[in-house]
């Protein structure tokens, strides 16, 4: 997905990107190239790391939106997560 839709929708969704040189949390720096803060709407990213890193946080920000809006399809997409990794656990 092209960076620009995915910080369009960001923006729609009223969604704050800030870009860092490094993600710390409580002081500590952690190995991640971005993190998602659902309740302060905002994602932050590592600087230059933004094609690996906003896709995966902006997917956080639309799965906490299904669970509001539609409860059977979150329910239907966890159960369909939990029962592709039992069948990878075993391969």
């Amino acid at each position: 997905a092209s960076i620009a839709i995915i910080k369009d929708f960001l923006n729609r969704i009223g969604v704050d990107i800030q870009t860092l040189k490094s993600i710390n949390v409580n002081g500590i720096k952690q190995d991640a190239n971005g993190v998602a803060n659902i309740m302060q709407n905002l994602v932050q990213v590592v600087e230059g790391k933004e094609a690996q890193a906003l896709p995966e946080e902006a997917m956080h920000f639309v799965v906490a939106i299904i669970k509001q809006t539609n409860p059977k399809l979150y329910k239907q997409l966890l159960k369909e997560i939990n029962d592709y990794q039992a069948l990878t656990k075993h391969l």
